[in-house]
């Protein structure tokens, strides 16, 4: 639970939202770093559901916070194979896969409107921010998904002020698409 605390209305609200996509929908979490909402995510989802974390592991450049991934062996990276591993063990039923690199390149992986949802905390920068939308926003089926953190950051807040599309505030930092 000590994993969980500070951020619990977020990863309650994660899980709960991986437990409304369809049994064998698809799930890509941009920007996993160590796993924590990843593994909250994968717990709420339905049987046979294929979840895809996407990270580079070596923190955003405007962060002051990442400079663990540039120790020896890149804990941050084993963290996340930690992670996985206990999502593998406790959710056999679950395809867990992880893309590691820039994620506006693996988003070229999966084909429009074919993800049940696309959950984006990548770097906060207004670029990075905006590329990543514009990356998988199409992905994400009509009805599914689209949602990300840290919406009070001023690169996600900027980069949300000119999407074409209309969203609403989550739990803690958290914004979503709203339905069309």
């Amino acid at each position: 639970t000590c994993l969980f605390r500070s951020f619990a209305p977020e990863l309650r609200w994660l899980f709960e939202q991986a437990g409304r996509i369809r049994p064998g929908g698809r799930w890509v979490e941009v920007g996993s770093w160590k796993g924590r909402s990843f593994l909250a995510t994968a717990l709420g989802l339905p049987e046979g559901t294929k979840i895809v974390g996407v990270d580079t592991f070596l923190g955003s450049p405007e962060s002051t916070k990442h400079g663990e991934a540039a120790l020896p062996g890149n804990p941050v990276r084993q963290e996340f194979e930690r992670t996985m591993a206990t999502v593998r063990r406790l959710r056999s039923d679950l395809t867990v896969r992880c893309l590691e690199g820039e994620s506006v390149v693996a988003a070229r992986e999966f084909s429009n409107g074919r993800l049940d949802a696309c959950f984006i905390d990548g770097s906060h920068t207004f670029s990075a921010f905006t590329a990543d939308l514009a990356a998988w926003r199409s992905k994400v089926r009509k009805a599914g998904l689209l949602a990300g953190h840290d919406v009070t950051k001023d690169g996600i807040a900027r980069g949300l002020a000119e999407v074409p599309f209309r969203w609403s505030r989550g739990p803690g930092s958290i914004w979503m698409r709203q339905a069309a």
